[in-house]
């Protein structure tokens, strides 16, 4: 649901700031679990990563894509995608 969002807020808003929001929003997200996982209270976690994965799917996840089909030419569309499902699966 958050990616149909962002694919029609990107014409309204530009690409910069959601990628500069999304990802500062993850950032905390990971730096929140790491310290809550530290102080053993994560209990709390399934929301951060409900918020994690939210923010992920607002900003790298389609906007990655409408920068690949800017910047890149027909073959590098292609190992642009690669690459990105690759990094996806490592992370994953």
């Amino acid at each position: 649901g958050s990616n149909i969002l962002s694919i029609f807020a990107i014409n309204k808003i530009g690409r910069k700031a959601p990628l500069i929001w999304g990802q500062s929003v993850m950032a905390i997200c990971l730096l929140c679990f790491f310290i809550f996982s530290k102080a053993d209270i994560a209990e709390n976690s399934k929301y951060l990563v409900l918020v994690y994965v939210f923010s992920w799917g607002i900003s790298l996840a389609p906007i990655v894509w409408v920068y690949l089909s800017d910047i890149l030419p027909d073959i590098g569309v292609g190992i642009g995608a690669l690459t990105s499902w690759i990094c996806s699966i490592i992370v994953a």
